[in-house]
Parts: structure tokens; C-alpha cells; sequence
């Protein structure tokens, strides 16, 4: 009986009907991979087909939506508060209008204290006036100082002494 396995093993029929089974095996797991590659791509269409179709249904209600609101009456009556209407009366609407409250209105100072080499100003609320712009720059260009970079080099030259240091 060994003599008949080495027979069947040395034989050629052997081993060609080894490779046969092989390839049949081979051909069963290509064709096994392509239907479910098939079928899957089937289900994904189908799924994008649905979102299509529901995408195109949302649109249309965002369409009706829209739609609706441009028929909805525009303005509505609303009811204000004595407050409210206080706040509508006096509110700028324009620029003009803006550069023409601004002109009516002035600071006026009833005291000045200095208080550690500040200047502090008591602003008088009952007195008001034009704005005299020609003054309040005069200060302002009065009150400049030259500018000085000496603190700053001197700064600059003890942090590079420092780094110096350091290294």
C-alpha cells in the first residue's frame, strides 16, 4: 500500500490534477470576492439614490418655506414702553443727525484737583455748550512731550550685558 501512495505521489496525473483543483479553488474565491463587490456597490446606489431623493425633499420645503415668509406681512405693531418710545424719540438715525448732536453738546469741568502729578477734572453736568475743538488740541499739543529713547537704550543695553552674562 506505500508503494501505491509513492506511485500516485511521483505521478504526474497527480500533481496536474493538484494544480486543476487549485485553479477551480482560485476561480471560486475571485468570483465569490466580485459578488460581493457587486452587491455592495449595488446597496450604496440605492443609498445615494435615497439621500437624493430626500435632499430634493428638503429643498422643496425650504423653497415652500421661504415662499411663505415673503407672503407674511412685513410689519407687525408693536407695543413700546413708555421708555421704549423715550429711547426711540431721542435715537440718531443718521450721520448728520450724529454730527449735529455731538456739536450741542461741551464738557465743561467746575473743579480741577492733581492728585500725584495727575490733573483730575470734576465734569460739570448742569452747564453744557458747543465744543470748542481749536482748544482741546491746543492742549493736547501743549501737554506732548518730545520723545525720548534714552530710557530705552539704556534697557536695551543692560539686557544685552545680561545675555552677555548668561552665555
Amino acid at each position: 500500500m506505500t508503494m501505491l501512495f509513492e506511485n500516485i505521489a511521483n505521478s504526474d496525473l497527480f500533481v496536474f490534477i493538484i494544480i486543476i483543483f487549485l485553479l477551480v479553488v482560485s476561480m471560486m474565491m475571485v468570483y465569490l470576492v466580485y459578488s460581493q463587490n457587486k452587491q455592495l456597490t449595488e446597496e450604496l446606489m440605492l443609498r445615494d439614490k435615497k439621500n437624493r431623493e430626500a435632499k430634493d425633499n428638503k429643498e422643496l420645503d425650504l423653497r415652500e418655506l421661504t415662499k411663505e415668509l415673503e407672503q407674511a406681512p412685513k410689519e407687525k405693531n408693536i407695543e413700546l414702553t413708555n421708555y421704549e418710545a423715550e429711547q426711540e424719540e431721542k435715537a440718531i438715525i443718521s450721520y448728520e443727525e450724529l454730527i449735529n448732536a455731538n456739536q450741542n453738546q461741551s464738557i465743561n469741568y467746575s473743579d480741577l484737583d492733581e492728585v500725584d502729578n495727575i490733573v483730575v477734572k470734576k465734569v460739570d453736568l448742569e452747564n453744557t455748550g458747543p465744543i470748542n475743538v481749536a482748544e482741546i488740541k491746543k492742549l493736547t499739543e501743549e501737554a506732548k512731550e518730545p520723545i525720548s529713547y534714552e530710557h530705552e537704550e539704556e534697557v536695551l543695553r543692560n539686557l544685552k550685558q545680561l545675555q552677555s552674562i548668561i552665555n
